[in-house]
């Protein structure tokens, strides 16, 4: 891979980057605006970028992941949905071959205008934990699951930030929205990453590297959601919205 460089500022750089990247993905979502830039900065083929980013992604995703689980944070049913999850985000793929995705940026941009709109009004969206009331939120689970899985694997771009808004929306708190969205997005990422590594589009060297910072991104943004009030992570969550909305707005204009 002539295109590569292990300069020491480069590499250093990266690890920040993965770092930066882990940290917004576990405390509010859409890392990728920050990291995937960075890797294209580097003035890699496009297959190596996503595919890079896709691992060290998965990387702070799996420590983010497995912190909210070590906390009890999570919904135990969740986890039985994972293989739903996995498998839509498996067509979600197949299928991005088959059909075109530039209308889903229109339906992305507004989606995320109501999003915020919604939790701007909302003042006390996120607060409290009311799921267990709702009679049908096992289906509802599965379903989201199972729509979020295949957007996940075919689209993508924030994914995050509907996970945790639909979430919130059945009645569980910021922090449980977020211990969930994580462990069904990583389980739908799986899926692209072991692709990815199949086509052998990966830059392991700055996996480890960039893996190192997004480890310990992951840990440090899930333990700030855990341990924060979401009246502090609100601001955050609707400025990350507001900085997904004007990437796709850019997107489609280019």
């Amino acid at each position: 891979m002539d295109f590569v460089s292990y300069e020491p500022l480069t590499v250093l750089y990266m690890m920040f980057i993965g770092f930066a990247m882990a940290f917004v993905d576990a405390s509010v979502g859409g890392g990728g605006l920050i990291s995937v830039p960075a890797y294209m900065s580097l003035g890699w083929p496009l297959p190596y970028v996503f595919g890079t980013n896709k691992v060290t992604a998965f990387l702070g995703l799996g420590m983010s992941t497995l912190t909210f689980l070590r906390a009890g944070k999570h919904e135990p049913f969740a986890l039985k949905v994972l293989p739903i999850s996995f498998c839509a985000a498996a067509v979600g793929v197949v299928a991005l071959h088959y059909f075109p995705t530039d209308v889903l940026r229109y339906v992305v941009v507004i989606m995320l205008v109501l999003i915020g709109i919604y939790t701007f009004l909302r003042k006390d969206f996120g607060s409290v934990s009311s799921a267990q009331q709702h009679p049908h939120y096992k289906l509802l689970i599965m379903a989201l699951a199972l729509v979020m899985g295949f957007y996940d694997g075919f689209f993508g771009p924030g994914s995050g930030s509907f996970y945790v808004f639909a979430f919130i929306y059945l009645g569980y708190s910021y922090v449980e929205a977020s211990a969930n969205a994580k462990l069904l997005t990583t389980t739908a990422m799986l899926g692209a990453v072991l692709t990815f590594i199949y086509q052998g589009d990966v830059v392991w060297g700055y996996v480890f590297f960039t893996g190192l910072g997004t480890l310990v991104g992951g840990y440090a943004g899930s333990r700030f959601v855990i341990n924060h009030d979401v009246k502090v992570i609100r601001p955050f969550y609707l400025a990350m919205i507001a900085l997904m909305i004007g990437k796709q707005v850019l997107d489609i204009f280019r």
